[in-house]
């Protein structure tokens, strides 16, 4: 990774951090992005508006970035389309067995001092290693 790429990661972090923070602080409660999109299709009504607008300015921020090549999705664009639904797929199904996502266990369980979520970061970590080294054996084939 790059300065540059680096320096997104640790705007994106800091970005995550304060938005979780603030929602502590002002409505008592803070959650990761997986509990925020089931709170959108289980939650209360009166949060689904304010959790589908969080949730549709991750989507177009995600899109501003790729349309102005502020950020590389993908790297080398050799893959296609369906190995990232499927990765985004599992990722989902992932966040629901571990009862949360990693912005939600890393930024704020940990935070907390969960063992739960200190233990779910740790495992999510190890899939990441185990996905980049299978990439990586994947591109050699």
């Amino acid at each position: 990774m790059d300065l540059q790429g680096s320096m997104q990661a640790v705007g994106g972090g800091i970005l995550v951090g304060t938005a979780s923070a603030l929602r502590l602080a002002f409505q008592g409660h803070a959650e990761g992005v997986s509990g925020i999109a089931a709170g959108l299709l289980h939650g209360p009504s009166a949060l689904r508006s304010e959790r589908a607008l969080f949730l549709g300015g991750m989507a177009l921020a995600g899109a501003g970035l790729h349309a102005s090549n502020a950020a590389s999705f993908g790297g080398d664009g050799e893959r296609p389309l369906a190995v990232f639904l499927v990765a985004g797929l599992l990722v989902g199904l992932g966040a629901r067995l571990a009862s949360g996502c990693t912005s939600g266990h890393g930024v704020v369980g940990v935070a907390r001092g969960s063992r739960r979520s200190i233990a779910a970061l740790f495992l999510f970590s190890m899939s990441a290693l185990v996905t980049v080294w299978l990439s990586g054996l994947w591109g050699r084939v």
